[in-house]
């Protein structure tokens, strides 16, 4: 096949190729702080609607019949701007919102994959599922379906990070019990499913450049506008040097 010619489509393919390169997974953090907004940048990558809330929304990863059954709990270590308590990423709002469940006192206890550095990450993002729509259309496949998407988000976000100069690793060793009682009061019977720890690794990060994306996205949907986000990135995402 041709090669792809120059111009804003191979711009974005360079610029998307380098971040590529640049990630990794980082299992130790420095303890220092991450922004909100890139925190937030993150989670609209992981999960945010791509096109205006309501009936034909679409988000950032498939998902199997447009039933968006994840949601993304936080447990922001270090994370300048919100409050350290158990948040959830709102995708319509584009913002976090308190839950009342409690932190941890020690992130660490809610895992069993002990290498990973959670004292000194800025944050956590739980992965949660409602195995109920997805099951009741799918039969059991619905279940592998979830953990599919599951995963597509959390390699977004660890795409994300990698742009932003953020460490991420996606973690599936969690006590299940643990996390599911402990989210239980706001999360009734759904079930934790993957994990993401962000957090700084040493790296020059660029929280305005995640100001200017949170901005932009929520001008977007306060004018209700929709679309292909590749204008966008073609326009405003620098490359990853």
């Amino acid at each position: 096949s041709a090669p792809l010619a120059a111009g804003p489509e191979a711009d974005a393919l360079s610029s998307f190729t380098s971040v590529l390169l640049a990630r990794s997974s980082q299992r130790e953090f420095t303890g220092e702080s991450m922004a909100e907004d890139e925190l937030l940048a993150v989670a609209w990558c992981g999960y945010g609607l791509s096109t205006a809330p309501g009936p034909a929304q679409r988000a950032t990863v498939p998902s199997a019949g447009g039933l968006l059954a994840l949601r993304l709990v936080i447990l922001p270590l270090a994370v300048a701007g919100a409050d350290r308590r158990l948040q959830e990423f709102d995708p319509a709002r584009l913002a976090l919102r308190p839950l009342s469940s409690p932190m941890p006192d020690r992130p660490a206890e809610w895992f069993r994959t002990r290498h990973v550095s959670y004292e000194q990450a800025a944050a956590v993002i739980i992965l949660s599922a409602d195995l109920g729509p997805p099951t009741r259309r799918y039969g059991e496949r619905g279940y592998r379906y979830i953990l599919l998407e599951a995963g597509h988000s959390a390699q977004n976000m660890c795409i994300a990070a990698a742009a932003l100069g953020l460490g991420a690793v996606p973690v599936g060793g969690f006590d299940d019990e643990r996390v599911n009682q402990g989210l239980s009061a706001d999360l009734g019977d759904r079930v934790a499913v993957y994990a993401v720890a962000l957090g700084r690794v040493g790296l020059q990060g660029d929280p305005e450049a995640a100001g200017d994306l949170v901005k932009r996205l929520r001008i977007r949907r306060e004018s209700g506008r929709s679309g292909d986000l590749a204008v966008y990135h073609r326009r405003h995402v620098r490359p990853v040097a």
